[in-house]
């Protein structure tokens, strides 16, 4: 699938986040303001100007690696992952309209159910859009769902949350108020798992993101990372940029690099993946 963000959201969140000055980039790319606003907007250049594209000068004013910048405009995408790898975990995207639109035309987020062969029960980060393709998995397997972990309360993540609410009056819901100190939190247990929440504010005060270990057969973790960062990219700090800075490299870029990134939106992807290319992580605010 596409990524979350094109090269015109990057850079959008580039200047806004390292506080770098539009014109000055946009002399650095060698374009016109006109094309540079219409490259911001859609993500897209004529083959004339994508030519003229100073990517070396663009990257060194932003204190990033042109290169990476680059190979994101030309359609670079993360590894597929492999599921077998990570027995129990399961992606479901849902959309804000399930419609018959095109797929560059809906709104996708991403849920993720946990399940565990011991007992049959699963866990369920974030609701998401819509419950449906959720519903049909849990049903299709004859699974219970037991918890509901909560990233951050942003409407696209939970709007499904009170479908859920009334059709499993039982569930127990976590998210950044069910503890005053997350620091202190031990691990959930949920049958071979364990889940960590942590707190990770930045893109909102309440975001959380939860590292998840125990899969069969892998000793690497997953880490759902809700909107914190994107393949290529990162969620925007609409909280607080230095708290997304600070939670991204306390929290997720300190990781063992196998770890596998599970984000809000766009593919799946790992943290090895992420510090080979994603632009973002060569800044030398996000060094760990």
């Amino acid at each position: 699938m596409q990524l979350e963000d094109h090269i015109g959201d990057i850079l959008r969140k580039m200047q806004s986040i390292f506080n770098i000055d539009k014109r000055a980039m946009i002399a650095a790319a060698g374009l016109e303001e006109s094309e540079w606003a219409g490259w911001i907007k859609s993500g897209t250049l004529s083959g004339e100007a994508f030519v003229r594209v100073k990517w070396v000068e663009l990257g060194n004013l932003i204190g990033v690696q042109g290169q990476r910048l680059k190979a994101i405009a030309e359609g670079w995408q993360p590894a597929q992952v492999n599921f077998e790898d990570w027995p129990g975990l399961v992606w479901i995207q849902n959309s804000e309209k399930e419609t018959s639109l095109k797929e560059s035309e809906l709104n996708f987020v991403n849920s993720y159910l946990l399940w565990s062969s011991d007992n049959q029960e699963a866990v369920l980060f974030d609701p998401g859009w819509q419950a449906t393709k959720t519903l049909d998995f849990l049903q299709k397997n004859n699974l219970k769902l037991s918890r509901i972990l909560l990233t951050h309360a942003h409407r696209d993540h939970v709007n499904a949350k009170p479908v859920f609410e009334r059709l499993f009056p039982e569930v127990s819901f976590f998210d950044h108020s069910s503890f005053k100190n997350l620091s202190s939190v031990p691990p959930q247990k949920f049958g071979s798992f364990s889940i960590r929440p942590c707190l990770a504010p930045g893109h909102s005060p309440d975001h959380v993101v939860y590292r998840v270990s125990g899969f069969s057969g892998n000793p690497d973790s997953a880490l759902i990372v809700g909107d914190c960062l994107f393949s290529g990219s990162l969620g925007f700090p609409f909280y607080s940029k230095e708290r997304l800075l600070d939670t991204l490299r306390k929290q997720i870029l300190c990781l063992p690099p196998n770890t596998l990134l599970c984000p809000g939106h766009g593919p799946l992807t790992t943290l090895q993946e992420e510090l080979d290319h994603n632009p973002f992580t060569t800044n030398k605010l996000l060094k760990c």
